[in-house]
């Protein structure tokens, strides 16, 4: 627990029981003077059980709100420019951004705990194969940048609890996610990239804004900003793409079905 002086790591226990990987994280404890969340139990509140716009989940004891996630997805042509490299070919660089966000968005629909799929994107074809796979998109806003984006879509959403997604983790596995919601419970939260510096996922508190301080060092923005770092053994949740090395992680740990088939595609040119 933390001393009240910043907000606490929370880490899941890995499959040895320890939470190793709270240490590398610490330095963000110095970060911020905004006191911890509530840790106090949470209570049910009776709702009507038809009333979809605000459900709970009951598992191993605890409560677990849904979380609508907005997934900002760029215009293909100026989607991930640093992975340039990784493909040879516009044609080619711009289906394996889609794919990126294909099989993030794949998996977040398939997590416990994950409501409802949202995306924000201007391009059209992005937005059709959102909705091939169920899931509604808005243009991105007049305001340039992530994080304008990010609150377009938490506004147009206008759910009980929102979260935001990065669209490129496309080795993500459902109950990694699912896992990180779960860890969060009610608390506004975030989990770090693998560097530690960037951010996956940040959830905000039910009913609250979203806030999203994505970009530069985002993580110790989110630390800053009151919202508890999340640690467990999620190495899928973790690893966003953004560089030809990043790819190569992902492809270790097993990447989505769509992201697969542009990576052999590129391989056999």
């Amino acid at each position: 627990m933390s001393d009240g002086s910043s907000p606490a790591i929370v880490a899941a226990e890995g499959p040895g029981g320890g939470t190793a990987e709270a240490a590398e994280y610490a330095r963000y404890e110095a970060t911020s003077a905004a006191p911890p969340p509530d840790r106090s139990p949470v209570t049910l509140i009776d709702q009507d059980p038809s009333d979809m716009a605000y459900r709970s989940i009951r598992e191993y004891g605890h409560v677990r709100d849904e979380v609508d996630l907005v997934v900002p997805v760029k215009t293909l042509d100026r989607a991930k420019t640093r992975l340039a490299g990784a493909t040879g070919d516009p044609v080619t660089h711009a289906a394996l951004a889609l794919a990126l966000a294909l099989d993030t968005v794949s998996a977040a629909l398939r997590a416990e705990g994950v409501r409802r799929v949202f995306a924000v994107t201007s391009d059209p074809a992005v937005a059709a194969e959102m909705a091939a796979l169920g899931v509604e998109s808005i243009p991105e806003p007049p305001q340039p940048g992530l994080n304008a984006a990010l609150r377009h879509g938490a506004q147009a959403l206008g759910s009980p609890r929102v979260g935001a997604l990065q669209a490129d983790l496309p080795a993500l596995r459902p109950e990694e996610l699912a896992a990180a919601i779960e860890l969060a419970g009610r608390r506004r939260a975030f989990v770090p990239d693998r560097q530690n510096t960037g951010t996956t996922l940040l959830l905000a508190a039910p009913n609250a804004d979203l806030d999203p301080r994505f970009g530069e060092d985002s993580a110790a923005k989110h630390v800053s900003s009151g919202a508890t770092p999340l640690l467990g053994p999620w190495p899928t949740l973790r690893c966003d793409v953004d560089t030809p090395e990043d790819l190569r992680v992902a492809s270790g740990l097993g990447l989505g079905e769509q992201t697969s088939k542009v990576i052999v595609i590129s391989a056999t040119k």
